[in-house]
């Protein structure tokens, strides 16, 4: 007597609910003299959900000054830096030369100015760099001639701050814009 072909499914249908992708295994055979069979099981792999991780914009700004600007002796100004490079976030502003954090987070900012002057005596200039018209940090030196005042740091910053930087000198002179008068910031942490 022939033996019948035998078929038996463990799951009814490829696709089945809370099942990603089912494969045909092919668990046993067996041979007669006249026909052989095999017995065909589905072997199913659940669904599993990957946990999503928590996307942190990005968040990095450069600009440089692109205009000479007059500094009056002993007046704190505003810096001008009016061509921005990149904006990763859009939150620096070039008209106003401010850049306002989108997300609370620890920062870390750079300024550098180029200050030119006329007189023969050194002249003290001072930068720093304002949260909220608060200094946050800044850099006081005696240049003897032209040159370059930095100041860098770390700041926590909350969504909405607002970072600007300042200049003011004993003696007038101007702000050159060249490679050495920029405002650069990045996001190192982002915090709740």
């Amino acid at each position: 007597m022939p033996m019948k072909k035998q078929a038996s499914r463990t799951k009814s249908s490829a696709k089945t609910s809370g099942y990603g992708s089912c494969k045909r295994k092919y668990s046993h055979s067996c041979k007669s003299a006249k026909k052989s069979c095999k017995t065909v099981k589905y072997v199913c792999k659940p669904v599993v959900k990957k946990k999503c991780k928590k996307v942190v914009r990005k968040s990095a700004f450069r600009a440089n000054a692109n205009q000479v600007q007059s500094i009056p002796a002993a007046t704190l100004v505003q810096v001008a830096f009016g061509q921005e490079v990149f904006d990763l976030g859009r939150e620096y502003n070039p008209v106003t030369s401010t850049f306002q954090a989108k997300q609370s987070g620890i920062y870390t900012f750079f300024a550098s100015v180029y200050f030119s002057f006329a007189v023969a005596a050194p002249v003290e200039v001072t930068v720093v760099l304002r949260v909220n018209g608060q200094t946050a940090f800044g850099d006081t030196e005696t240049l003897s001639f032209d040159g370059v005042i930095d100041t860098s740091g770390i700041v926590s910053l909350r969504r909405g701050d607002n970072v600007t930087v300042e200049f003011i000198s004993s003696s007038a002179g101007s702000i050159i814009p060249n490679a050495g008068t920029h405002f650069d910031g990045a996001l190192t942490r982002a915090t709740k």
